[in-house]
């Protein structure tokens, strides 16, 4: 796990919206702290244990990567999730919203290597 943010922290918020035909858009926002913990997190990860054809050896050191990520992320809520940096760069990070993890669980190795898990319950979310 590179960062994790509960919702009392105030560290993450969803933004929901409707564009003009009124279709649902949803926005996550990261806060600087949870910016800084991610970024500090990515590049302690020795080179040897990043997933092997994955582009975060080169996005890890980008600042425009991090300006895209506190810029906000495009989400929906479909079954495997959305992938807010495809067709626009590295595609590295999926967010989903169906709970995947479990306390030192593993993800499905389909998902991209940096995996957003919101957790919309009342309970607590979560940034993984």
């Amino acid at each position: 796990m590179l960062a994790e943010a509960h919702i009392d922290a105030d560290k993450a918020i969803c933004l929901v919206g409707r564009t003009q035909k009124n279709a649902l858009k949803e926005w996550l926002l990261l806060s600087d702290g949870l910016l800084v913990d991610l970024r500090r997190t990515l590049r302690e990860v020795p080179a040897e244990e990043l997933p092997t054809g994955s582009q975060i050896a080169t996005i890890r050191d980008d600042p425009a990567f991090y300006r895209r990520l506190k810029s906000g992320l495009l989400l929906n809520r479909s079954p495997k999730g959305s992938k807010p940096f495809k067709d626009t760069g590295p595609d590295v990070i999926q967010i989903v919203t169906q709970k995947l993890w479990e306390p030192d669980g593993i993800a499905d190795r389909s998902y991209n290597p940096i995996l957003i898990e919101v957790d919309f319950g009342l309970d607590d979310a979560q940034v993984e």
